[in-house]
């Protein structure tokens, strides 16, 4: 499948404290606020917008305010993470840039801008960022989806911002997103990895020196394009999930606290999944989950009953009925 390149230096717009997309929940529901015209590659116009709410509305009033600034990425930016990179207690940002086989980290000053950004090379269209100390030492480090070169891109902080060269961790075809939590309960970071080519997740376990050991990929819903890890179950083990771009739903892998998945459970919502988020958006105190879709203008929500399902699903921008899940197998 070809895919349009757009040879262009991007720019990462910065917003108010409130940010560019909005979400404030609790017991009786959930609201939406997102930006409204020229969102899609962060530049041009952006102005608040209530999109829609579910339940009672929120308390307060969600507003932001663009600043008049920007600060320089590469070519094709598809992802940001925000971290404190340097240990100096303000947040900076790491952006992926797909067509520049690149990441740029730019370094917060503390008043909303940024000092001019460093790049570092990584794999063939790095499509998304997860941030971590990889390595032990204190210093948030990096690690990129590669999503054109079949790997995983790692990138260790020397303390102060900077890194080094990226180190290539082979996963399986087309990783379309990943994600970083304690697999194995070790203390060390791991790395999940969403890929998109044979439909399954890859667990890597970190050995707390930047270097993993690849444990195999699980199945999962077709064509991942999400992932988070979390504890869904509530027996102190990390779990991941998993949005599909090429099934409809959202697809759970429980741990037993080894680095082993167990088999996918999947749960319907709208078609085309493109991200996922975990939250307490109800407040009983379990993990719950958010996904949204490209092909349609809804926003669904996953309530979890902190055993072993997420009890019903509540779609924001189109009312729809609980659909319980559906077990992958046998």
């Amino acid at each position: 499948m070809k895919r349009k390149k757009h040879q262009r230096t991007h720019r990462v717009v910065l917003a108010g404290a409130a940010g560019l997309a909005l979400a404030c929940t609790g017991a009786a529901g959930l609201a939406v606020a997102a930006s409204g015209p020229g969102h899609g590659h962060g530049q041009g116009s952006t102005r608040p917008s209530a999109s829609a709410t579910t339940g009672d509305a929120c308390d307060g009033t969600l507003s932001y305010t663009q600043l008049d600034i920007s600060a320089t990425a590469s070519t094709n930016t598809r992802h940001v993470a925000v971290a404190d990179l340097d240990g100096d207690g303000t947040q900076d940002v790491v952006a992926a840039n797909l067509d520049d086989n690149s990441v740029t980290v730019l370094l917060g000053q503390g008043d909303g801008t940024f000092a001019t950004g460093t790049t570092y090379a990584v794999g063939t269209h790095p499509y998304q960022t997860a941030v971590a100390d990889f390595d032990g030492d204190g210093s948030l480090d990096l690690a990129t989806a590669d999503f054109g070169g079949a790997q995983v891109s790692v990138l260790l902080n020397d303390g102060d911002g900077g890194f080094g060269a990226a180190g290539a961790l082979d996963v399986g075809e087309a990783p379309r997103a990943l994600a970083a939590g304690d697999l194995d309960g070790d203390g060390n970071a791991d790395l999940v990895v969403a890929e998109q080519g044979p439909s399954a997740v890859r667990v890597l376990l970190g050995n707390g020196d930047g270097t993993f050991d690849d444990q195999g990929d699980t199945s999962t819903g077709s064509q991942p394009h999400g992932i988070v890890v979390a504890d869904f179950d509530g027996d102190g083990a990390a779990d991941v999930a998993t949005a599909s771009v090429g099934s409809d739903g959202v697809s759970v892998l429980l741990g037993d606290g080894t680095g082993a998945l167990g088999t996918a459970t999947d749960y319907a919502t709208a078609s085309r999944l493109y991200s996922l988020a975990q939250g307490d958006f109800d407040g009983d105190g379990t993990t719950d989950l958010a996904t949204v879709s490209n092909g349609s203008n809804t926003l669904d929500v996953l309530l979890g009953e902190g055993e072993r399902d997420l009890r019903d699903r509540r779609r924001v921008h189109d009312a729809g009925s609980a659909r319980r899940g559906r077990r992958r197998g046998p």
